[in-house]
């Protein structure tokens, strides 16, 4: 995992990537599941998908106001 500041607004991405974790993290409660995501996410890996949720589940609290900030209702 990388946060950089300047680098998707300074979110947690996964590692040479910019693809933040919490983008990951808001395609959970919809059900859309891993195999989906590997298949429209052809630069993502199992071990990437792994890392993001260990991320996520680490520091939810972080993640949960960059899905709020980014929430586009």
């Amino acid at each position: 995992m990388n946060q950089t500041p300047g680098v998707c607004g300074g979110d947690v991405c996964l590692r040479n990537t910019r693809f933040p974790v919490w983008v990951l993290e808001n395609f959970r409660p919809l059900g859309i599941n891993k195999s989906r995501l590997l298949d429209n996410y052809a630069t993502l890996t199992a071990t990437d998908l792994a890392n993001a949720w260990a991320c996520a589940a680490a520091f939810p609290d972080d993640i949960e106001i960059a899905i709020d900030e980014n929430d586009e209702d």
